[in-house]
């Protein structure tokens, strides 16, 4: 079964991220940065410059991504330095150390997937991406997952301290849709959204598809858990005035 929570509608709903009990996620050309409590569905809204791609909580606040600038509390704290053909930051993930690994989009093969340490300027650490998205970790930290969107597949990476290694292919995504935001459950399960796919599928660690779940919307963004409660983003900007009444929704898989 699948519940609205709330009654936001967002432009491009993207990067949901627990908060405490809350929900962090932001609306990209809506330029809303969203707090959602999950049980009530009251949602707590920040208007931001747009485009907003990323946020992070942190004790100093919500760490976002504004074009190629990392924010907190309204200060600059890192810049991507911007390549030729590179347009703006897109997904981005925190890990246990403190690093943001934040990628971006552009022409075809020109955008790159970025590491900034604690205090360090941005390192590329992958390049001839196109629409980089859908960065995690696996529980362990030994591996991190990462979308290309328009390879049509999830490939994984091996790492340690920082660096990357062993590229190869996670999954093979199928038709209708191509990959977008990606989150890894506690059992390891890879769970990615299908843009323009109307679904969330579900990969075992070795890759091999072990769930898919139909939504009532057509461009599901991202996806997480939070306590155990699988939560979706989408989005209501491709479909203009087609947009139907949950396109944009925050949505709850019950499970």
């Amino acid at each position: 079964m699948i519940e609205p929570i709330g009654e936001v509608r967002a432009r491009v709903g993207e990067g949901p991220v627990p908060d405490g009990d809350r929900l962090l996620w932001v609306d990209v050309w809506g330029g809303h940065v969203h707090r959602t409590d999950l049980d009530t569905g009251h949602t707590e809204t920040t208007d931001v410059e747009a485009p907003v791609t990323f946020v992070w909580p942190t004790p100093e606040g919500p760490l976002l991504a504004q074009g190629f600038d990392l924010l907190l509390g309204g200060r600059t704290v890192a810049t991507v330095p911007a390549g030729p053909g590179e347009e703006r930051c897109n997904d981005g993930v925190v890990d246990g150390a403190g690093r943001v690994w934040i990628g971006t989009m552009g022409a075809p093969g020109a955008a790159r997937l970025y590491r900034i340490d604690p205090g360090a300027e941005p390192v590329p650490v992958l390049d001839g991406l196109t629409i980089s998205n859908g960065v995690r970790f696996s529980p362990d930290g030994a591996r991190l997952y990462h979308v290309d969107t328009p390879t049509g597949r999830i490939d994984v990476h091996d790492v340690e301290d920082g660096t990357l290694a062993n590229r190869r292919t996670f999954a093979e995504i199928p038709g209708p849709g191509v990959p977008d935001g990606i989150t890894v459950d506690g059992d390891g399960l890879v769970w990615v959204a299908l843009w323009n796919g109307g679904a969330v599928h579900a990969y075992t660690p070795d890759g091999v598809l072990a769930e898919r779940v139909e939504l009532p919307v057509s461009h599901p963004t991202s996806c997480v858990f939070v306590n155990g409660r699988l939560v979706v983003t989408s989005a209501s900007r491709p479909l203009g005035d087609q947009a139907g009444p949950l396109d944009g929704a925050l949505l709850e898989v019950v499970r």
